[in-house]
């Protein structure tokens, strides 16, 4: 591959993560050479999605640029079963570089939520980077010159940081929506009524100094309050609103 030419690549994975990358980069006209899966089933759909020739050995699959995009728990594995001639990174954000033996491996974290969903593919998205050799460095400052796409140079510790934090802002978030949606269905209440409010909370967050924002019961230790929203909620729904609630108390004392 020339220097200036943008990177093949190839997929290993078939979820959420796997598809969502293929669907973008197939929109940014980056060629996918073929995909592989343990999931059969699904990696025939993705193969499908993708328009690309769906692999049955990974060692099998040519690309200047295989990216491994499976659970944090099957990286490590996955990788150590490729050729060493093969270029190829990982979009896990928990395991560190060193953890991984392949000598020609780097790191394409992609901080962002993927639903698997064709409009991922309009996302905007940094990706978190760390390489083992300039070869891999080169290949993805070419790939995401090409598609547009932000870096980071982050090494392993910061990166687990980084994971740790969007657990807080992404799974933890949508749970609590989870909950709130769940309440106002048992409810019969009006989900769009809340719509502004969401949309508000959303503002919030993305400004500085967050805590100054806080309001509710909580904050002002309106423990009668308080109370009777514990009364009205399920014991496993009530131990949440408890647990946020003492951590809100805790965190406006400590301003």
């Amino acid at each position: 591959m020339k220097s200036s030419t943008v990177p093949k690549i190839a997929i290993i994975g078939s979820g959420r993560v796997a598809k969502s990358l293929g669907l973008y980069f197939r929109s940014k006209g980056v060629q996918i050479t073929g995909i592989y899966g343990r999931n059969k089933i699904t990696a025939q759909h993705c193969a499908k999605l993708l328009e690309c020739k769906l692999i049955s050995d990974p060692n099998r699959l040519k690309a200047d640029l295989i990216l491994v995009a499976v659970s944090d728990d099957q990286t490590a594995q996955v990788i150590d079963q490729l050729s060493l001639d093969k270029c190829i990174v990982y979009t896990a954000g928990s395991i560190e570089l060193d953890e991984i033996k392949h000598v020609n491996t780097g790191v394409f974290y992609p901080l962002q939520n993927f639903n698997g969903a064709e409009s991922d593919a309009f996302f905007s998205f940094p990706i978190l980077i760390e390489t083992k050799n300039k070869i891999i460095t080169k290949l993805i400052d070419v790939l995401c010159t090409h598609c547009q796409i932000k870096t980071e140079i982050c090494d392993s510790k910061k990166r687990k940081d980084y994971h740790l934090v969007a657990v807080f802002i992404n799974n933890f978030i949508t749970h609590i929506a989870h909950l709130a949606e769940t309440e106002s269905k048992s409810r019969e209440l009006n989900w769009n009524i809340l719509k502004p409010l969401i949309h508000k909370t959303t503002d919030i967050t993305l400004s500085q100094n967050i805590l100054n924002k806080q309001t509710g019961p909580a904050s002002r230790e309106d423990y009668s309050v308080l109370k009777k929203h514990e009364e009205m909620l399920n014991d496993n729904t009530k131990e949440v609103y408890k647990v946020l609630s003492e951590s809100i108390i805790k965190s406006m004392k400590s301003k």
